[in-house]
């Protein structure tokens, strides 16, 4: 069922490369080397936009509103930090 819903929702470019895989597993693990890597090019401009971001002759709603979706964005570039430690008692704070 996981399988099928993957391939179902990805793009048809990429469902060519994983519909082979015998598991699902192996499709996760395909899709997750080629997507997982940060686009650092991205991170940087998003943060620079923030920081360059300006009232100017913005209402306060569009203001605010522009800024928000800068920082969305940024949130959806950033990896999330995971434990590693193995022993799980890092007390590494994980989003």
């Amino acid at each position: 069922m996981i399988s099928s819903w993957i391939i179902n929702v990805i793009d048809s470019k990429s469902r060519r490369s994983i519909a082979c895989a015998e598991a699902t597993h192996a499709m996760w693990s395909t899709l997750k080397k080629r997507y997982g890597v940060a686009n650092v090019s991205k991170i940087h401009q998003l943060k620079a936009n923030i920081v360059d971001c300006k009232h100017g002759g913005l209402d306060i709603i569009e203001f605010c509103s522009k800024l928000s979706n800068l920082w969305s964005a940024l949130e959806n570039h950033v990896k999330v930090p995971h434990c590693v430690c193995t022993k799980c008692d890092c007390k590494e704070e994980v989003r």
